[in-house]
């Protein structure tokens, strides 16, 4: 069997990892410290942009038990505290749309979405996390992929996009020197996704191994900060 090998959407997953187990700190077991915050705003455009890229015309339940079961545990072990529906529900959702509207994915029609999904995003916030946003993200993923949007304008629309929901999520919350730290994670972002193919051939398997398994990262993280909050923050 010849050996995986990484690429340059596995490096930047890992920077995801990254930027949302600091991002979850904060919001666990660190409400103050908005700064971890503002690194994490990183994450959810390049988990999202990638769930859309790797659509292939069929729906991960694996993505959808992760999702719901993390969800059942949020409401029951933590009631009433950070009870939206985690990324993966709103990954899954973003699935379906892509599968039930893909045929209108195309030129000139794919324009169609953003209205319509920028628009829902006041009414799907606090539905699932990231609300419609987290589809649209995925949509100019899957428009990446299937060479509609340059990488270079998808990761303009990404960034932009990343920049004015972080102002809007955190406009009370975050000093001047925390939408700075936004600012340059998603200008890295950008950097990241427009200067090169996202394919980029280097054996690592230890990177490979990592990020192919960010499902189960994200769901053992989210129980373990949990356990954390529940026993040691909000005993």
């Amino acid at each position: 069997m010849s050996a995986k090998v990484a690429n340059k959407q596995d490096y930047l997953k890992i920077l995801a990892i990254l930027a949302m187990v600091a991002d979850h700190f904060g919001l666990y077991l660190a409400p103050e410290t908005f700064w971890l915050r503002a690194v994490g705003r990183v994450s959810f455009p390049i988990f999202c942009f990638y769930a859309g890229y790797n659509f292939r015309g069929c729906l991960n339940f694996g993505v959808l038990f992760h999702g719901i079961s993390l969800y059942i545990f949020t409401v029951i072990f933590i009631r009433h505290e950070f009870i939206c529906a985690n990324i993966l529900i709103s990954i899954f959702l973003g699935q379906i749309y892509l599968f039930l509207l893909q045929s209108s994915c195309k030129a000139p029609y794919y324009y169609l979405h953003y209205p319509f999904l920028i628009w829902s995003t006041l009414f799907t916030f606090n539905l699932f996390e990231y609300g419609s946003l987290a589809i649209l993200f995925m949509v100019i993923g899957f428009l990446c992929k299937k060479k509609v949007l340059s990488s270079e304008v998808s990761a303009i629309q990404l960034c932009c996009m990343s920049s004015v929901y972080a102002v809007m999520s955190f406009w009370h919350k975050f000093t001047f020197l925390d939408y700075i730290i936004t600012l340059c994670v998603l200008y890295m972002l950008y950097i990241s996704l427009s200067s090169r193919k996202h394919y980029l051939s280097v054996k690592y398997n230890f990177i490979t191994c990592i990020s192919r398994n960010t499902l189960w990262i994200y769901s053992i993280h989210v129980v373990i900060f949990s356990i954390i909050w529940r026993y040691y923050i909000n005993y």
